[in-house]
């Protein structure tokens, strides 16, 4: 039985099937979005898949809601979900345009988000002829999270026709598997491998003083990574603040990125490569490129959990290292903590917006990390 049908049997004429949380961001919406040239990343010819999901894509008519006739503006796509033996299936069962008001009340999730659940259960019961909507609007949320519980995904595509289903099928469940993900602009990488603790981290702050914390810093990199003093400093002040928060909030703000700037002619091969070294070398956590290839070099982003795990980041520095070198990539590589971004410390302001960096002179050679 499809997850919602309870739901839909009372709410025909539109129903709101919320996405399980594991599949955010797996769309065609969102992969036709993705530059061909990152296609390498997720299979085998996914390039030309690419190209076609975003010629098919921006070739939809935009003109007239199925629903109520009005302006439409939103291609919508219609997910059934359905779920057996804890694994799930996603199957596409049709694409339309709605008005922005259809699609509102389609995605109650996302009115919720932005505060207009109100607005849209109103439009949802006046779409479906009903007087009030709450009851299975609040059973479509219990669904959800049922359905978010489970982690085995399958996508079947039956909106669309041969020979594009059977490729986009392929991009997304290889994408899936991959840990691969289009979002907000980015192609985030996320390993399916459980992260590290910060215990110990949220320990050495409360025992050593800023200036030891720094001293412990320059000797862990052991002149292979310089640590700027002032920056740092600032980062491990900020970090003492959430010291009472929740462990969470402690997580987050410990987060850090190794960043690298590549041409764009190798952008898919370094990234997929940097992606396997990573797995290989189980080091691998999360990392993001950009997904519109514009500009002759582009960012490459990997992600570390804690900016105060020294040995981690010398052993994914040396990864990168690496990979630069077989791309012949004469870069610097600069570490930015998440902190740093949600504090608003970016380029061109007084403190400098990393706390690591590495010279390109400095990757010649690298030694084993036990």
């Amino acid at each position: 039985m499809e997850a919602y049908e309870e739901i839909c049997s009372n709410l025909k004429k539109l129903c709101p099937r919320l996405v399980p949380s594991p599949l955010w961001g797996y769309s065609l919406a969102s992969f036709s979005r993705v530059d061909p040239g990152l296609g390498e990343v997720f299979c085998e010819g996914c390039e030309q898949t690419l190209k076609e999901l975003h010629d098919f894509w921006f070739s939809l008519s935009r003109e007239r809601c199925v629903i109520c006739n009005g302006v439409g503006n939103e291609i919508d796509e219609d997910w059934n979900y359905f779920v057996e033996g804890g694994k799930g299936r996603a199957s596409l069962t049709s694409i339309r345009t709605l008005c922005p008001s259809c699609h509102l009340a389609k995605h109650q999730g996302y009115a919720k988000v932005i505060g207009e659940s109100e607005k849209a259960m109103k439009h949802l019961a006046k779409i479906n002829g009903v007087k009030d909507v709450g009851f299975l609007v609040s059973r479509a949320f219990s669904i959800h999270f049922n359905l978010s519980q489970v982690k085995d995904w399958k996508f079947s595509l039956d909106a669309l026709r041969e020979p594009l289903r059977s490729k986009a099928e392929n991009i997304l469940n290889a994408a899936y598997s991959r840990g691969l993900k289009p979002d907000g602009g980015w192609l985030f990488y996320i390993s399916r491998e459980p992260s590290g603790s910060i215990e110990d981290n949220s320990t050495l702050l409360r025992k050593k003083t800023d200036e030891e914390m720094l001293s412990i810093a320059k000797e862990e990199m052991k002149g292979e990574v310089n640590v700027m003093e002032k920056e740092f400093i600032l980062f491990v002040k900020e970090l003492r603040k959430k010291l009472d928060a929740p462990l969470y909030e402690i997580e987050e703000d410990l987060i850090g990125k190794w960043m690298v700037f590549v041409k764009r002619e190798v952008y898919g091969s370094f990234f997929s490569t940097v992606i396997k070294q990573l797995e290989k070398e189980r080091l691998a956590y999360e990392a993001k490129v950009d997904t519109s290839l514009t500009g002759e070099e582009l960012p490459l982003i990997v992600y570390i959990e804690s900016s105060l795990d020294f040995k981690k980041i010398l052993k994914v520095k040396d990864l990168i290292a690496k990979v630069m070198e077989e791309f012949q990539v004469k870069k610097g590589i600069y570490f930015k903590p998440d902190l740093f971004t949600s504090k608003g410390i970016y380029r061109g302001g007084k403190m400098k917006p990393y706390i690591y960096y590495v010279y390109p002179y400095k990757f010649t050679s690298y030694r084993s990390r036990e």
